[in-house]
């Protein structure tokens, strides 16, 4: 089992860096209008990235295990939230992607 780190520090108001335990680095922020410089994606956008890119990383590696040829995939998550307390309502999922069948 392998352990995965994040941490995030405080740059300037709401604007944050995230930094991965693999060395990445990412700033996260907000609106102008809800305090922040507006210089990069908020802390929920950057979920959404994640659950995408883990959803199109999880469909590529099974259709290359059943040889399956795929392109030009794209992953859309769209979520619903409520404005306070800002808790995701729901979740949608739209794949696309093109392949020929052998």
């Amino acid at each position: 089992m392998s352990q995965l780190k994040a941490e995030v520090k405080q740059i300037e108001g709401l604007q944050l860096v995230g930094r991965t335990g693999s060395g990445f680095a990412t700033v996260l922020d907000t609106s102008v209008e809800a305090g922040g410089l507006q210089q990069g994606p908020t802390p929920k956008e950057m979920l959404l990235v994640a659950l995408a890119g883990c959803t199109a990383m999880d469909v590529i590696s099974i259709l290359q295990k059943m040889k399956e040829p795929l392109e030009n995939l794209t992953v859309k998550v769209e979520a619903e939230t409520n404005d306070t307390p800002q808790v995701r309502k729901e979740d949608h999922h739209h794949l696309c992607g093109q392949g020929e069948r052998k």
